[in-house]
């Protein structure tokens, strides 16, 4: 399985499928089936300068229905850097997450973080604290076996200030296997590695 690369005005193509991610604040669409039908991709936030690639990884039947689901991967990376008399600011956020999407339904039905690194590190004379600053770190492993995705090695830190002002819970993935069940995956119990 070789991954397809594309970025900044560069084009996918595969058979009548094709990936665009425009510049500016435009959202990144995916078009497939002969030209006929289009997803659309949730613009991503960002703040300062850095980078933002996405993949069409692979194909996968999951659904049994018309056609294949696409595994995407959202790689990102950006610095904030902001500095005056009375204020200093520098925030780097990187991560490398995949999406599973429906093309029938058009909807994503599974997300998850391979990587993600936050650091932030803040002095502001007018707040209070004047001075903030932390990182959180996650990792995992993972295979697709068939349709099921089993994650696995999941690794996490927080530190400092930064852990009473964002949550990890939305970056976690528990380990596990999940299975595609009622239109959508699900943990499976006592699953063991």
């Amino acid at each position: 399985m070789k991954p397809i690369t594309f970025s900044f005005l560069l084009f996918f193509s595969l058979g009548y499928s094709r990936i665009h991610q425009p510049k500016g604040e435009k959202d990144a669409f995916y078009v497939y089936n002969k030209k006929k039908d289009t997803l659309f991709f949730p613009k991503i936030d960002r703040e300062g300068f850095g980078s933002l690639f996405f993949n069409v990884e692979d194909s996968i039947q999951i659904d049994n229905k018309e056609n294949k689901e696409i595994i995407l991967t959202i790689n990102l990376d950006y610095v904030v850097s902001n500095h005056g008399g009375t204020f200093d600011i520098l925030k780097r956020k990187k991560y490398l997450k995949y999406e599973i999407w429906n093309l029938d339904t058009k909807k994503k039905v599974f997300e998850f973080y391979k990587t993600y690194e936050h650091n932030y590190n803040e002095f502001d004379a007018y707040k209070k604290p004047e001075k903030s600053r932390g990182s959180q770190n996650f990792s995992c492993d993972f295979k697709f076996q068939g349709a099921e995705i089993i994650i696995s090695n999941a690794k996490y830190s927080s530190e400092g200030d930064l852990v009473n002002n964002y949550s990890l819970n939305e970056i976690i993935t528990s380990e596990g296997c999940y299975k595609y069940i009622d239109n959508k995956y699900q943990r499976l119990p006592n699953f063991k590695f």
